[in-house]
């Protein structure tokens, strides 16, 4: 196994460029206040994994992250017909004194596949967190959605993360969330599996908005060197 843990970097921007991740608001023009990086993070436990975090606001803060897995070092053929577990979890908190929500969505993709938040299929999954206002102690917890026996033809991955507070308050009183995961599992059997095996399904569509970027930071540097698990923090 191997750890890919880049250094952590202090802007929104800086983090777009340096690994193409994107980020938005709700579409409303509040970008910079809609998620800031917070170091410590505050009105939370700490952690002894975390030390910066992802802060947001009274509108959804979003990142919006895409992996290859094959440029990332796990061979198509091990996708293809071992198609091993794959596990995507984040650390998520909330502030002690005010409500908020946080959203997870990942998607397992196929070659030139995009990311689509309004899309349903077995292989697009999601995960909700709520917390009321005095949540008390206000602590970290791991969220997580695993996929298996998916059907073949998967090359990459797309996670999206936003959060809000749900009292429209002024400043960074939202979900915060950091320590973004990917792990691959091998079967508990041995098997190889024909290309046919699990088929994919026909993709349905939701009235959800999809993910739209009011303002995009991109890059085009990409760490390398993922083949059991790939870490970022933040």
């Amino acid at each position: 196994r191997s750890n890919l843990v880049p250094p952590i970097l202090p802007t929104l921007e800086a983090m777009g460029r340096e690994y193409g991740w994107k980020f938005a608001d709700s579409g409303h023009g509040q970008h910079m206040s809609s998620m800031v990086v917070e170091d410590p993070p505050a009105g939370c436990e700490p952690h002894p994994e975390i030390s910066r975090c992802f802060a947001t606001s009274y509108s959804w803060g979003k990142r919006l992250v895409n992996i290859n897995l094959v440029k990332e070092g796990v061979p198509e053929w091990l996708l293809d017909h071992i198609r091993p577990r794959i596990i995507v979890s984040e650390l998520v908190a909330p502030r002690f004194d005010c409500s908020s929500i946080y959203k997870m969505q990942a998607q397992l993709l196929r070659d030139n596949e995009q990311f689509d938040a309004r899309a349903a299929l077995p292989r697009f999954r999601a995960v909700e967190k709520e917390w009321p206002q005095w949540t008390n102690p206000a602590h970290w917890e791991k969220v997580e959605v695993v996929f298996e026996d998916y059907p073949s033809g998967v090359r990459e991955i797309g996670i999206l993360s936003q959060g809000k507070d749900q009292q429209f308050w002024a400043g960074n009183y939202g979900a915060k969330f950091a320590n973004l995961q990917i792990r691959l599992e091998m079967p508990d059997e041995a098997r190889w599996l024909k290309e046919d095996e699990f088929p994919d399904e026909e993709k349905k569509y939701t009235d959800d908005a999809p993910f739209i970027a009011s303002r995009v930071v991109m890059g085009a540097g990409r760490p390398g060197g993922l083949f059991n698990r790939f870490r970022r923090f933040l």
